[in-house]
């Protein structure tokens, strides 16, 4: 679209320039108006186009000079001095053949180059246009170059509507491939949570297991507790560091034990009869596995067996000794314990 004073404008001599042109007929497409007009930065009227020139009702080509009241001029200041469009509605003083429009929408562009120089382009828009004055337009020629510029609009429309279809089938297809993927974990989150399942029971019945097994050691404790006190003489069980594990009553009172005395060694405690060399001779049948059996006497001479064996633990390793005091003819007195 050319700009051309003496088909397209009223009046006005500007060089025609295809670059200056299109940047005019653009900006009449966006705001969707045949009326504009161009002026210097002077406020002087280069050129007009479609009604303008008829706006006063003179149809002089001089009439589009009564369009720059002051509002319209402010608006084309401010747009030359910030360098961006600026709009306003703005009532002019106009009548079109005995039809009267108040008020229109403006817009100033920044100045743009052009082979006269700097010029904006002002477009006017009815605020209230109706169906008179477009059929009035249209009969005076305003409209000549519409069938062209709605051309241009459908050719813009098909191609912003071609890129809102691209858009579509790309985001389509990375939902389908996020669908896809999602399904995928799904599957995944549902074979894991079998494999859970399953865990879960062999780990119940493990725990089931332990429990009971739980129960039996503590059966088989409070045998092993009910045998040694059930044991008239002493016994002390001792482990590998001759450390005391293990004793019964007697034990305890032939030793002075207690119960928080569990884990001392044999060194901290000193027998009530006299027993010597009884840690050489632990370590004797630690060392060589022979039992050792060697008599005691009490201070009434009454004599007794002290008997050291070594036994085996877990995985036929040994786990320590057992000390025994049995009686030989006469039953030992011991003194009173603690």
């Amino acid at each position: 679209m050319n700009v051309v004073p003496h088909e397209q404008f009223g009046h006005g001599e500007i060089p025609g320039d295809a670059g200056f042109d299109h940047q005019v007929g653009q900006a009449l497409l966006k705001l969707h108006s045949s009326m504009a007009i161009v002026v210097s930065r002077e406020f002087q009227v280069l050129a007009c186009r479609g009604q303008c020139a008829t706006l006063s009702g003179t149809g002089r080509p001089e009439a589009p000079a009564s369009l720059l009241t002051p509002p319209v001029k402010r608006l084309v200041d401010l747009a030359a001095r910030i360098g961006t469009r600026q709009a306003g509605t703005v009532p002019l003083p106009n009548r079109l053949n005995g039809h009267e429009s108040s008020s229109f929408h403006v817009t100033a562009f920044p100045p743009a180059e052009s082979p006269a120089g700097p010029v904006s382009v002002v477009v006017f828009v009815p605020a209230e246009p109706d169906r008179a004055f477009l059929r009035l337009a249209a009969a005076t020629g305003a409209g000549n170059n519409r069938p062209r510029e709605m051309e241009a609009e459908l050719a813009e429309t098909r191609c912003y509507l071609r890129e809102v279809i691209e858009d579509y089938e790309a985001t389509t297809e990375e939902l389908r491939s996020a669908h896809e993927e999602l399904q995928t974990a799904n599957e995944e989150l549902l074979k894991a949570n079998e494999d859970l399942e399953r865990s879960q029971k062999v780990l119940e019945q493990v725990n089931r297991d332990l429990r009971q097994s739980n129960c039996e050691l503590m059966d088989a404790n409070r045998d092993l507790v009910g045998v040694l006190e059930g044991i008239g003489f002493p016994l002390v069980i001792l482990d590998g560091t001759l450390r005391v594990r293990r004793f019964n009553g007697p034990g305890r009172q032939l030793f002075s034990l207690l119960p928080a005395d569990l884990g001392r060694p044999l060194s901290d405690f000193r027998p009530k009869l006299p027993i010597s060399g009884l840690e050489d001779a632990c370590r004797e049948v630690l060392g060589t596995l022979k039992p050792h059996e060697g008599e005691v006497r009490d201070a009434g001479g009454r004599a007794a067996v002290l008997s050291i064996r070594a036994f085996r633990g877990a995985g036929s390793m040994i786990g320590g000794l057992v000390l025994t005091l049995t009686p030989s003819r006469t039953v030992l007195e011991l003194p009173p314990g603690r």
